[in-house]
């Protein structure tokens, strides 16, 4: 993928063109997707903090047991297919 802008109507390539694009090959340009504002990026740091203060101690002692195990089992499957378990 070649990076791009556009200044005063022109496109202009940001990284190299490939050697083998000859002059005139048609190219398809979409919109890149925009970087977050830091204002956008604290909004959304805030909400998520807001969110996780309100799960209690006790549920999330529960789901961090629950992601250990489930660990741990990946692990036991991944041991048992390279035969290094049964």
């Amino acid at each position: 993928m070649i990076r791009a802008t556009m200044r005063n109507g022109q496109i202009q390539p940001l990284d190299p063109l490939p050697a083998e694009w000859e002059e005139g090959r048609e190219l398809i340009i979409e919109e890149a997707e925009q970087t977050p504002s830091t204002a956008e990026i604290d909004a959304w740091v805030r909400d998520v903090q807001e969110a996780t203060s309100k799960i209690r101690p006790e549920d999330h002692a529960a789901l961090e047991a629950n992601i250990k195990e489930i660990r741990a089992e990946a692990k036991e499957q991944a041991r048992k297919e390279m035969g290094l378990s049964q």
